[in-house]
């Protein structure tokens, strides 16, 4: 049974990063076995038989829903999804199907949120949607580039322990597989205030990065690598495939799990 999170509270710092974002960004949680193939439903994408899957979207600023969002999934570019007044997501989605949400929200910066796919019912809890006045913070996303911003996740409820690394976002470093002509700059600041930090090398505890320097996709995706000595950290981690597709003038949002969620 999935229960849906009609919440009005959404956190949506990036430092806490208590969210599980699934379609859209971060953890996934709940199961349940896949209906037979019947009739499509008016909120499914693609052919049965389905799984279910419930996602909200938040404003990063006032942590408010954002309806009437649009998501349009690549599995399905001739439906888009309508939030409702919670700003929630209601979809069926074709099991194992690979799809790729792009939301766009008046006043809010158009996202991409990575490959996904489902294999069983989901509830995901709220997503971040940036407002378009935090738009310095993403330099890269320009008309003519893309820009990609990770988040490094962390299990909800998660305390921080000095003598164990893998219960702090700080002092994790990142790659574009296959791309060094890849430009990453981490976030300093806090995670209600975050600010590009050119000097860093590596996470602080904000526990994020932007990406540029690199073009468009179309078709092709990239692969993102994430290190931390002593922790295991992947941006594979069910229901994210780990794969990213840019587009010109949309910001993709990425999660880094430590440590990854494996597929049910």
């Amino acid at each position: 049974m999935v229960m849906r999170l009609a919440r009005s509270d959404a956190s949506c710092d990036m430092e806490p990063v208590r969210l599980s974002i699934g379609v859209l960004m971060l953890a996934a949680c709940g199961s349940s076995s896949a209906p037979a193939a019947d009739a499509r439903p008016d909120n499914a994408c693609g052919p049965g038989p389905y799984v279910h899957a419930h996602a909200g979207v938040a404003s990063f600023s006032t942590h408010l829903p954002v309806a009437g969002a649009t998501a349009t999934l690549d599995a399905c570019p001739e439906h888009p999804f309508v939030a409702d007044e919670l700003g929630y997501f209601d979809l069926q989605m074709t099991q194992g199907l690979p799809f790729d949400p792009r939301i766009e929200a008046a006043g809010f910066v158009t996202m991409r949120s990575g490959e996904s796919t489902i294999t069983a019912d989901l509830d995901l809890g709220y997503a971040p949607l940036f407002p378009t006045d935090l738009m310095s913070l993403f330099p890269d996303d320009t008309a003519s580039s893309p820009a990609l911003v990770v988040i490094t996740a962390l299990p909800a409820g998660t305390q921080t322990n000095p003598n164990d690394p893998c219960t702090d976002r700080s002092g994790v470093t990142f790659s574009v597989v296959g791309h060094p002509e890849a430009t990453l700059t981490y976030y300093g600041g806090s995670g209600s205030a975050p600010v590009l930090d050119p000097s860093l090398t590596a996470t602080t505890t904000v526990g994020a990065v932007e990406i540029g320097g690199l073009a468009q996709t179309d078709a092709a995706t990239i692969e993102i690598a994430a290190a931390k000595t002593g922790c295991t950290i992947s941006c594979v981690s069910y229901p994210h495939t780990g794969h990213y597709k840019l587009e010109n003038g949309v910001l993709s949002l990425a999660g880094a799990f430590m440590p990854p969620v494996p597929p049910p």
